[in-house]
C-alpha cells in the first residue's frame, strides 16, 4: 500500500514538472495559451521565457538558443526572430534562471528589442502590410529552445529540444474575410478559396504626366494571382465630370495607340493624327512606346487608322467604363539617308517580335464622381507569343475581382 502511495507521489511530482516546463509568451502583458488565436492588430508587445527545460549534460560547452518561427498556415517560414547565447557558463546561467526571464520580441515605438529579427519581415511590416496580402490572412507562429553541443571551434552537433514547441495562431484579417481598401474607397470580400494570393499595397503621393493628370492619386494595390504576376488596381483624379473624362481618355488612348503604330509611316500619316496636350503617359500603363505596334492595327501602312476600335464599353460588377485587351508587338523601321524607305513590323507580320499582352479598365468610381479606377496589368508569355486564350483567362480573374468589390 506505501509502495503504491509513493508511486502515486512521484507520478503527481513528474506531472507537475511536465506541466511547469514549458515555454512561455505574453502579448500585452498576459500569458498566451497553446492553439490561441490572437488579433494582430490589439498587440502591443510581445514577448517569451521558458520554464524548467531538460537539464544538459554537465560542463557541456555548446550555444543555446530560444527562438520564434513565423510562418503562413502552409508553413511557409516569413520571419524569425532568435536570442542565442554560446558557452557552457552562458548557456547554464541561460537556460536555469532563479526565476523566468522574459525577452521582448515586439517593443512599440521602435525601442529595443531582446530578440533580433534574424531574417524575413518583422511584426511591424504584418502590422503595416499583411492586411492587404490574402496568404497571411492567419499566422501560425511556434516558439522553440535548443541546445547544439559544441564539436569544434565552428561546429556545432545537431539541435536538442529542450522544451516541446509552443504554437498559436496571429489573426491578420478579419474572420469576415473583408478587407478594407480605403485607398480606392472600396471593401472586398474574399471569397475564402480560388486565385488570389498575394494583395500588395503600395502608397504613392500622385505622379503627374502632360499638363498634371494624376495616375497614381490615393495609392496602388498590386493583385498577385495564382495566374497571374500581379495586375494594378488605383485611381485617377479628374479635373471634369467622368463621362466627359472617359470619352476624352478613350480617345486620348486610341489617338496614342495609332500614333506609335505609325512611327515608321511617315509624316504622310502622322499629320492625320494628333494626340492631344494633355496626353498622360499610357506607357505607364500599358509598355506602350514609340518601337510597338498592337498586333490588330491595320497592316497596310495603318491605312484605316480612324476605323480602328480598340476600346470597348464594359460594366463589370457594380463598376462601368472601358476595357482594352491587346497583344503588343515590337517592330523596327528601315531606313537609307535619314529618310524612312521601308516599314518592318506593321506591313511585314512576320517580322514583328511579340512583346507582352495588355488588359486596361478604365472605370466609374460609383461613390466618387471626381475619380476613376483605373485597372491595368502587361505580361509576357514567350511559350505563346502572345495568347488570345491567355489574355480571356486573366480577364476572367480581373474581373471576378472587381465583381467582388463594394464601394
Amino acid at each position: 500500500m506505501k509502495i503504491k502511495k509513493v508511486q502515486l507521489i512521484l507520478m503527481g511530482l513528474i506531472f507537475t514538472m511536465s506541466v511547469n516546463a514549458q515555454l512561455i509568451v505574453k502579448i500585452n502583458g498576459k500569458e498566451v495559451k497553446s492553439g490561441e488565436e490572437i488579433v494582430l492588430a490589439d498587440a502591443k508587445t510581445m514577448e517569451m521565457s521558458f520554464k524548467k527545460p531538460k537539464k544538459i549534460t554537465d560542463y557541456t560547452s555548446g550555444r543555446s538558443s530560444v527562438y520564434m518561427k513565423i510562418m503562413s498556415e502552409n508553413d511557409e517560414v516569413i520571419a524569425l526572430y532568435d536570442y542565442t547565447v554560446d558557452g557552457y557558463t552562458a548557456s547554464n546561467n541561460f537556460l536555469y534562471p532563479s526565476t523566468p526571464v522574459y525577452y521582448s520580441i515586439w517593443v512599440p515605438d521602435n525601442g529595443v528589442q531582446d530578440m533580433k529579427l534574424i531574417s524575413g519581415n518583422g511584426i511591424t511590416h504584418f502590422r503595416k502590410n499583411l492586411t492587404k496580402d490574402v496568404r497571411y490572412r492567419r499566422l501560425k507562429v511556434t516558439t522553440h529552445l535548443t541546445f547544439e553541443e559544441s564539436i569544434s571551434w565552428d561546429k556545432y552537433g545537431k539541435p536538442q529540444i529542450l522544451l516541446e514547441p509552443m504554437t498559436f495562431y496571429l489573426e491578420v484579417w478579419s474572420k469576415t474575410n473583408k478587407l478594407s481598401m480605403p485607398e480606392i474607397g472600396a471593401t472586398y470580400t474574399y471569397p475564402g478559396a480560388g486565385e488570389y494570393q498575394n494583395m500588395e499595397y503600395s502608397s504613392s503621393s500622385g505622379s503627374s504626366y502632360g499638363t498634371g493628370k494624376k495616375l497614381t492619386d490615393d495609392g496602388k494595390y498590386r493583385i498577385k494571382t495564382t495566374t497571374a504576376d500581379g495586375f494594378n488596381i488605383q485611381t485617377v483624379s479628374l479635373s471634369g465630370s467622368q463621362d466627359n473624362e472617359l470619352a476624352n481618355l478613350k480617345t486620348n488612348f486610341e489617338t496614342y495607340l495609332k500614333y506609335i503604330a505609325n512611327t515608321c509611316n511617315g509624316k504622310k500619316v502622322l499629320k492625320n493624327i494628333t494626340v492631344p496636350d494633355y496626353a498622360i503617359d499610357w506607357s505607364d500603363f500599358t509598355g506602350y512606346d514609340k518601337e510597338t505596334v498592337l498586333a490588330d492595327l491595320d497592316q497596310t501602312n495603318n491605312a484605316n487608322h480612324a476605323s480602328v476600335k480598340l476600346v470597348e464599353n464594359v460594366t463589370v460588377g457594380p463598376l462601368t467604363g472601358l476595357k482594352f485587351t491587346g497583344i503588343q508587338k515590337s517592330y523596327k523601321c528601315s531606313t537609307k539617308d535619314a529618310v524612312i524607305t521601308t516599314i518592318e513590323g506593321p506591313a511585314d507580320p512576320s517580322k514583328q517580335k511579340y512583346e507582352a499582352s495588355i488588359i486596361f479598365y478604365l472605370l466609374k468610381h460609383p461613390t466618387q464622381p471626381n475619380k476613376l479606377i483605373a485597372v491595368s496589368y502587361r505580361w509576357v508569355d514567350n511559350n505563346s507569343g502572345g495568347d488570345v486564350t491567355a489574355i480571356n483567362k486573366n480577364t476572367a480573374v480581373i474581373e471576378e475581382f472587381l465583381s467582388a468589390l463594394t464601394f
